[in-house]
């Protein structure tokens, strides 16, 4: 409209930044372009400050990881006060202070900057290295491996390779974002064959050594719900006992089993299970006689692998309905991870397969989870 119109009009008139222009390019010769804003002639820069990045022209972040590493001196100097070593503080206490006010000034923008030149990442390695022997007292000829190992505290280039990681995770877990339209195109291949340009962040993840990411594995959610919260649909969760598995014997756990099966001999039971080790993360399911098991990345957790457990049980029922025409109360499935069950149980779900377990649930909740122990005696658990 036209009042919107004329309050941005009126809120960058004065403004600096639409009197200035950034052009990307690394380039030899930029040919100079003439523009008018408000009968005002635009400038082309080669640095700028925006959002508390400096960018230059470039793309070599020179200049911001100048600055992070000229503030971050002077933040360490607190550091050197209470740190000294006759009345100084604790090592504990020194590294609360360094992560609270030293390093997040060099964390920020790391997922951006992380394309720089080896050059210029290791000068910020220069104030993390001297802010930890700063605090563990370590000499000066110490070594670097040896130090980070007394602190517990990872080096900056697997902060940033952390980092990156969880940023491409998370943008590929949701496909309906710009931000997954941006990272995941397939013309983003081309930078690869020129050296000169800095590369895509998912592409630098997928050239990452030790960190095992398969991207076509990520677990995507299937929709976004534009409900709230509250009003999605969730399964029918029920616990046969609220004791703890140490506080009751077999025979007991078995005997609650055997009556919960006996009230609901009516229907079909399925049995979900999650297994992980040091180099191997799966799980296996019982529907229809049948067990069919699967592989997952070693890097998954066990809560994932009980949980893709129920999904893939879940997706093998819809399936079965389908072929025999039958409706979802006739089914129960059995998990042993309470944590997965109370997961469900929640209302607000940070798991894209938690997201997608109860997008395939229907409104009436007519599908029942129900907890059980894996000591059973029983013939199917023994499958």
């Amino acid at each position: 409209s036209k009042s919107s119109l004329q309050a941005m009009e009126n809120t960058f008139k004065d403004s600096a930044l639409l009197n200035n222009i950034l052009t990307f390019t690394r380039k030899r010769f930029n040919p100079a372009v003439r523009l008018e804003f408000q009968n005002h002639d635009v400038k082309f820069q080669d640095k700028v400050r925006w959002l508390g990045m400096h960018l230059d022209n470039k793309w070599k972040w020179e200049a911001h990881i100048a600055q992070a590493k000229t503030r971050s001196l002077k933040a360490m100097n607190i550091m050197k006060i209470l740190g000294n070593k006759k009345k100084g503080l604790r090592r504990q206490i020194l590294m609360k202070i360094y992560n609270a006010y030293v390093r997040p000034i060099i964390d920020y923008g790391s997922l951006f900057y992380a394309s720089a030149s080896q050059i210029w990442l290791n000068k910020l390695n220069v104030v993390h290295n001297s802010a930890l022997r700063m605090i563990t007292g370590a000499f000066r000829t110490s070594p670097i491996c040896s130090i980070l190992a007394e602190s517990g505290q990872p080096s900056l280039e697997v902060r940033r390779n952390i980092r990156c990681v969880n940023f491409v995770m998370n943008a590929a877990r949701n496909p309906h974002t710009p931000t997954f339209l941006i990272l995941f195109q397939d013309n983003l291949r081309i930078n690869l064959r020129n050296e000169r340009y800095p590369k895509n962040i998912r592409l630098r993840v997928e050239a990452m050594e030790g960190y095992q990411v398969n991207i076509k594995s990520i677990i995507k959610k299937l929709e976004i719900h534009n409900d709230p919260p509250w009003q999605m649909p969730c399964i029918k969760v029920k616990m046969l006992t609220s004791s703890k598995k140490t506080d009751l014997t077999q025979q007991e756990i078995e005997h609650l089993y055997l009556e919960f099966k006996h009230e609901n001999d009516n229907k079909i039971f399925c049995y979900t299970d999650g297994t992980k080790s040091d180099n191997h993360a799966g799980g296996a399911y019982l529907f229809n006689g049948e067990t069919k098991k699967f592989k997952l990345n070693p890097l998954a957790s066990i809560f994932t692998a009980e949980l893709m457990a129920i999904y893939l049980c879940i997706c093998d029922i819809y399936d079965y309905i389908k072929k025999e025409f039958l409706i979802l109360k006739d089914f129960v499935i059995f998990s042993d991870s309470k944590s997965s069950l109370q997961a469900m149980e929640n209302t607000f779900k940070d798991s894209a397969l938690l997201n997608n377990i109860c997008s395939i649930a229907p409104p009436s909740s007519a599908c029942s989870i129900s907890s059980w122990d894996s000591r059973l005696t029983n013939h199917s658990n023994e499958r």
